[in-house]
């Protein structure tokens, strides 16, 4: 080729100007007389366009390292989203249990300064989640509901809750869905030694029945608090603190309410909480006599003399 490019047609000259061209191969003159001359082709830029046609896909080992880095990530992530969704649910639960707080007040106020009763000698300090009975009506923090201070009984729950049962909605409220529901249509609530039972997900501190360890007056007294001669903020509505303890995660604690009307989050020593789920896990004559020092204890925040009395 004598070093010559590639030619194509394309470039027209005039007759004058092929006389310029003088360096052009004798085979090509016949294209420069009728003004016609070929020019280089562009192999480089179609070399170039023909290489980024052509898609380069993964490799098995690139595809590997992306799905490690992936579940690296997530295993990263899942703990983090587990926590902030417990942060969302406790919070919850304290704003249920300072609307109950609320709700105790407001009844107080139309019933001469006196918290809801829970005077009935069937009633145990360890199921004061136990609100209605067929054979008994309200008690406890039932009767909010009955007085209509409270209307949502959401509010009575702790989304925390994962023991489904008599602790949380619906069936602690409503009950079996099978059974035809009551007068009101909202359920007749889950059957029990006392005929049909709603029951909520907080403890209530004020019960009735006696039993070893707990005394006439300490009934009596309890049963007559009062807004204007309580001398310290007592506790008064928690979550429950016995074997299905809500706030499992840590810091493990309960949202409780207080007599002065405020909520707080308390977390007690593990083995506190551990004494707590093995304690009121026994028959009522232990756990009954221990949920009341259990009040006491959170009322002072210390659990010394807990520890003393229930090893």
């Amino acid at each position: 080729m004598g070093g010559l490019a590639m030619w194509e047609p394309g470039l027209f000259l005039s007759r004058g100007a092929s006389a310029m061209c003088g360096n052009v191969p004798n085979g090509m003159m016949g294209l420069a007389a009728h003004g016609e001359l070929p020019r280089p082709l562009n192999l480089r830029k179609r070399r170039i366009s023909m290489g980024l046609s052509r898609a380069r896909g993964f490799t098995l080992i690139e595809l590997l390292v992306v799905i490690s880095i992936i579940g690296l990530l997530i295993a990263l992530l899942l703990p983090a989203i587990k926590k902030a969704k417990e942060t969302a649910r406790r919070s919850l639960c304290l704003s249920n249990v300072r609307q109950v707080i609320t709700g105790c007040h407001v009844y107080a106020e139309e019933n001469d300064g006196y918290f809801p009763e829970n005077s009935s000698g069937s009633m145990n300090a360890s199921l004061t989640f136990e609100v209605y009975s067929t054979r008994q009506s309200w008690f406890g923090i039932g009767h909010l509901y009955h007085e209509g201070i409270v209307s949502d009984v959401k509010v009575f729950y702790c989304p925390s809750q994962v023991n489904e049962g008599v602790l949380t909605y619906p069936y602690g409220w409503h009950g079996d869905p099978r059974i035809p529901p009551g007068p009101d249509g909202q359920g007749r609530g889950w059957l029990g030694s006392a005929g049909f039972y709603r029951s909520v997900g907080y403890f209530y501190r004020i019960f009735g029945q006696l039993n070893p360890g707990i005394t006439v007056a300490d009934v009596k007294a309890l049963n007559q608090m009062n807004t204007s001669d309580v001398k310290r903020p007592a506790a008064l509505v928690a979550d429950v603190f016995n074997p299905s303890w809500a706030h499992i995660e840590q810091p493990i604690g309960l949202n409780v309410g207080f007599t002065d009307g405020h909520g707080s989050f308390v977390a007690p020593e593990d083995e506190d909480v551990d004494r707590a789920i093995l304690y009121n896990g026994l028959g009522d004559g232990i756990r009954d006599p221990f949920t009341m020092l259990y009040w006491e204890a959170i009322d002072v925040g210390d659990f010394t003399e807990l520890r003393k009395a229930w090893p």
